[in-house]
């Protein structure tokens, strides 16, 4: 098999900017649901190169582009907190529907009387829907519903999430290669022996088990006896966890996020978000599956398996990290002529680029 995107889509300018419109036009994770279950809750993000906020009201939760309609500041300008959709500047209040509904001075503006030029000034607002604890937005209302774009994982993606019980890490770093580079890195693991030799290499049993999901894809393989014999006192605690997922389980969801657990006690959502055609941003977020009130944890493993659990992970994100910058240097000289071959290990980079190229935004620049 040859890789289907060329070379030039990792390092161009141009590209690069189809890859924002490709973030902005497919559902794209912004948050999570229990981050701002409250009325006036709300949270910041960045998709597409786009300042984004997240907010509640009374309950429902609307997003909008976080730029104020009068004079142009943002509105929200922290990650996360409560306070009502009200620009720090002048004092310009929005409702659900991002139509201006308090405004200081209201009488120096005399044209706002009229609710249709009142309306001229509605935010520009982002379509909303959640999976499990996971929200999603996009910048244009209509096309493929979330559950349609989900698909067969839709339910999968639900139960996954709704497990997550304490979050126990959130980590974040700038990796000096396209989002591409780092996505396709973890879609395979022809690598591991390579750079993951004393980390996932000894952790997993490296099999085939991968599935094609149509925009998304899935790998499901067995732990090494080495750390299944460790886990075993751990599971038989745990053992009332809502979701026993039997190994390591890794499950992209197209276009930027992945989502994977081990036994149903870990779990952990990678967000890989474009900055620059070199640049991306990590983020990573860990959770303690979820348990009845009725189920105490010994303190002393609990502390064992949060500690193992994430110095695990950063290890081997670290090993990541060097490697794609290594291989976003070489992008730049590739061989003459050479197009590149994958293994049949790597069947899941071929699947992420045919969705990749499908796009109209990409198809426009090449």
């Amino acid at each position: 098999m040859h890789p289907i995107i060329n070379p030039a889509a990792y390092i161009s300018k141009e590209f690069f900017l189809r890859d924002l419109e490709l973030m902005r036009t497919n559902w794209h994770f912004a948050g999570f649901v229990f981050e701002i279950l409250n009325h006036d809750d709300f949270l910041t993000t960045r998709i597409g190169e786009v300042d984004l906020v997240l907010q509640n009201f009374k309950g429902s939760v609307a997003a909008f582009t976080n730029v104020c309609s009068h004079r142009f500041s943002q509105i929200q300008t922290q990650p996360e907190g409560n306070r009502s959709l009200r620009c720090p500047y002048h004092g310009w209040a929005y409702g659900f529907d991002g139509i201006p509904v308090g405004v200081p001075q209201k009488g120096s503006f005399p044209e706002l009387a009229d609710p249709v030029c009142r309306e001229k000034f509605k935010l520009e607002q982002w379509e909303v829907d959640t999976c499990g604890q996971l929200i999603f937005v996009r910048q244009k209302f209509g096309g493929l519903t979330l559950r349609e774009f989900l698909g067969e994982i839709y339910d999968r993606v639900k139960n996954m999430t709704s497990a997550f019980g304490e979050r126990i890490d959130k980590n974040s770093f700038v990796i000096q290669a396209n989002w591409k580079v780092a996505v396709e890195n973890t879609l395979e693991c022809y690598h591991c022996a390579e750079v993951h030799p004393d980390s996932f290499a000894n952790f997993i049993v490296i099999g085939n088990n991968i599935r094609d999901e149509k925009l998304h894809s899935s790998w499901h393989t067995a732990i090494s006896e080495r750390y299944a014999s460790g886990l075993g006192r751990v599971e038989k605690i745990f053992a009332s966890r809502p979701v026993n997922i039997a190994g390591y389980f890794h499950q992209l969801i197209f276009p930027n996020l992945t989502l994977v657990t081990t036994n149903g006690l870990t779990y952990h959502l990678q967000i890989f978000d474009p900055v620059s055609p070199h640049e991306t941003l990590f983020i990573s977020h860990s959770f303690l599956t979820k348990l009845s009130p009725q189920v105490s944890v010994n303190p002393e493993i609990k502390r064992g398996l949060v500690a193992s659990s994430i110095d695990f992970n950063r290890r081997v994100f670290e090993e990541d990290r060097v490697i794609c910058e290594t291989v976003q240097k070489g992008l730049r000289f590739p061989p003459v002529g050479a197009a590149g071959i994958l293994a049949d290990d790597e069947v899941r980079i071929q699947w992420f680029q045919q969705q990749v190229v499908s796009s109209a935004a990409f198809n426009a620049v090449i």
